[in-house]
């Protein structure tokens, strides 16, 4: 099975990427960031709308799949209910159990499920569920822990800790991404992902090509998916323009797209493009660039400490 262009969601290519040495930290004023070497869940690419081409989806009146001997029926995949109050949609999601607030920026969103690839497995292979978004730079994800298929979903924390689920994202750093990654409760985190020079001048078919941001909830003891992400595209045209015009400036001709040629990809140019995305990352932490990107980053913090467990 693989994702909706769109996913909205979520961010569809994965990166596996080799461990490198540790950056030199940034400036005291600067955020802490740790470049990673891999981020071990799908991130949207910026060659598609976040996430593929999805299967048909059944349709929630009839029983999806046998787990553990237990029919899920239309019940246990009803529509969340939102309203909205404010700038906010507050939502209660009874599939997850949990409630949460978000941007009414983001529109309104349906849940929907997709069987896993019965083909690898054979027979039944988990599910898939996910939140469809009206816009192309934001979606929801989540799956059964005993999902197959080709997609790498988000699973939750496997009995860790949320400091020690970003303790182990910091351990793998690499050169190839600056990752923020802050404990918004205890059962949810929110990570920032930069590229940094090395992956515009040396990028996978997977690779990310400009920031995005994840808010990551643990669910061990839900059935329908035990863990669920928010994923979404951080910047705003005007400040991806900024991004890639300075990336042009340092690296040489320059596109968002996976494997561009690059003219400057000598260590002093990368190192000057890296010392100027530090930069970048310290303008957005204060709130120093345009408003859109601001609020974005605002709106998933909010999302991420509005999270509350309902069942």
């Amino acid at each position: 099975m693989s994702r909706s262009a769109l996913w909205p969601i979520l961010l569809a290519g994965l990166l596996h990427l080799s461990a490198c040495s540790e950056r030199v930290a940034p400036s005291a004023t600067a955020p802490t960031l740790t470049p990673m070497a891999s981020i071990g869940s799908a991130i949207p690419t910026s060659t598609e709308p976040l996430g593929g081409t999805r299967q048909p989806i059944q349709t929630v009146s009839e029983p999806i799949a046998t787990h553990n001997q237990m029919t899920f029926d239309s019940q246990l995949i009803s529509q969340p209910e939102c309203q909205l109050i404010g700038d906010w949609y507050r939502c209660e999601d009874l599939n997850l159990g949990i409630s949460f607030e978000y941007s009414k920026d983001w529109g309104e969103f349906s849940a929907e499920i997709a069987p896993g690839d019965v083909a690898l497995q054979g027979g039944y292979a988990g599910f898939y569920y996910y939140y469809h978004f009206p816009s192309n730079r934001i979606g929801a994800d989540g799956a059964s822990s005993d999902f197959i298929g080709h997609l790498m979903p988000y699973l939750g924390f496997f009995h860790r800790t949320p400091e020690e689920v970003c303790a182990d994202r910091e351990a793998s750093a690499s050169n190839r991404v600056f990752l923020d990654c802050e404990v918004a409760q205890e059962n949810v985190i929110i990570v920032a992902i930069y590229p940094a020079a090395d992956m515009y001048c040396f990028p996978y078919a997977a690779s990310i090509m400009e920031p995005v941001v994840e808010v990551m909830v643990d669910l061990p003891a839900n059935t329908m998916a035990t863990g669920f992400r928010f994923s979404g595209w951080l910047l705003s045209t005007e400040a991806r323009t900024q991004l890639g015009d300075r990336v042009d400036k340092e690296l040489g001709a320059h596109t968002f797209q996976p494997l561009p040629e690059r003219q400057n990809c000598d260590s002093e140019s990368m190192r000057q493009l890296d010392e100027w995305i530090e930069g970048f990352i310290a303008e957005l932490e204060a709130g120093h660039l345009d408003d859109e990107t601001v609020q974005t980053l605002h709106a998933f913090h909010h999302l991420a400490e509005s999270i509350r467990i309902v069942r």
